[in-house]
């Protein structure tokens, strides 16, 4: 079997993805249900992303024909979500603990489940 997870973020969603063979479909479904609902994510690994990300904040800060778009979101949308850069500020992703992660991915995930659910079931 072979196969991809993969994901991305824009202003308005986020999406989580598998690439497999279709006879894998029940398999996939269930193991990126499981680490969108239940991510093991490790402290280590929570603080060695947040330098990533922090390095990718000083870099796409150096682009002047990328961070001109951020600053004409934050003119566009001030004090809205959609006038925050979407990789975060360098206060917000220093807040970042593998506890915010975690009940971020599941709880919002598990508020989904339930709005969509049809009723009586």
């Amino acid at each position: 079997m072979g196969g991809a997870f993969n994901g991305f973020t824009s202003e308005e969603l986020t999406c989580y993805l598998v690439k497999m063979p279709a006879q894998y479909l029940e398999l996939a479904v269930s193991v990126l249900s499981d680490m969108v609902i239940n991510p093991s994510l490790p402290e280590k690994e929570v603080v060695k992303e947040r330098q990533v990300i922090l390095e990718e904040i000083k870099m796409y800060k150096d682009q002047p024909a990328s961070y001109v778009y951020e600053l004409l979101d934050e003119l566009l949308w001030p004090a809205q979500p959609l006038g925050e850069p979407i990789i975060g500020t360098v206060d917000s992703v220093n807040r970042v603990t593998r506890r915010t992660c975690v009940f971020s991915s599941g709880g919002i995930i598990r508020r989904q489940i339930s709005w969509s659910a049809p009723q009586g079931h």
